[in-house]
């Protein structure tokens, strides 16, 4: 009985991961169809407009601009080459709805505010209405998977690690030391939420859970 329930089971979750693909493919048409229509409208005025064969070809020859990121923990050296220079070229060069931005992304990740700043970046390239792709040939985790989460596509291989966003902290406290040396230690902030867990104050529940 349990066997045929499960098989049950399958069977419509195989039904539904079906359905869903049609229903992916078709929306994907249908994007590409109404790109193609404005596509043809575009290159029939500039026909009419007396541009010639040669000269729109060149125009709607999309570019693709390829970054290579491979970033350390602070980003020491690969901030200053997406931030001041790759960024800003594909930005004021790259022709919206026409041309690419490839990034080939390698990095476990690091500083949160590091990140942040590069994945603005990136989001400064999506804004400009060039397409965003992210290539991972073998790890974008962490930090680099939040710079990857701007992309309009993105490509990995089979055995690349793509991992999520995640933060890890380690806070020793010594505040039984403290009590058993009759050591009293007091903690002044200026609102509820600026320290729950200190080095020297009592861990409480409450101080945990936030």
């Amino acid at each position: 009985m349990c066997i045929n329930v499960l098989g049950s089971s399958i069977s419509n979750g195989m039904k539904e991961i079906k359905e869903s693909e049609k229903k992916e493919l078709a929306k994907q048409k249908k994007e590409e169809t109404s790109k193609r229509k404005a596509l043809e409208k575009r290159v029939q005025l500039d026909l009419e407009a007396g541009l010639s064969v040669k000269n729109i070809c060149h125009n709607y020859r999309p570019v693709a601009f390829l970054i290579l990121f491979d970033g350390d923990t602070m980003l020491e050296h690969a901030m200053e080459l997406i931030g001041r220079q790759e960024v800003s070229t594909v930005v004021n060069t790259g022709r919206p709805g026409i041309d690419q931005a490839v990034i080939v992304l390698t990095t476990s990740g690091g500083s949160i505010s590091d990140y942040g700043l590069a994945s603005s970046q990136l989001i400064r390239i999506f804004k400009a209405g060039i397409q965003l792709i992210i290539c991972v040939d073998t790890v974008t985790t962490s930090g680099g998977y939040m710079m990857a989460s701007v992309f309009d596509k993105i490509c990995a291989t089979p055995f690349a690690i793509v991992g999520s966003i995640g933060v890890v902290t380690q806070i020793p406290n010594v505040q039984r030391f403290l009590n058993k040396q009759d050591i009293g230690a007091f903690l002044v902030t200026s609102g509820k939420y600026k320290r729950t867990i200190d080095i020297i104050g009592d861990v409480m529940k409450e101080g945990k859970e936030k």
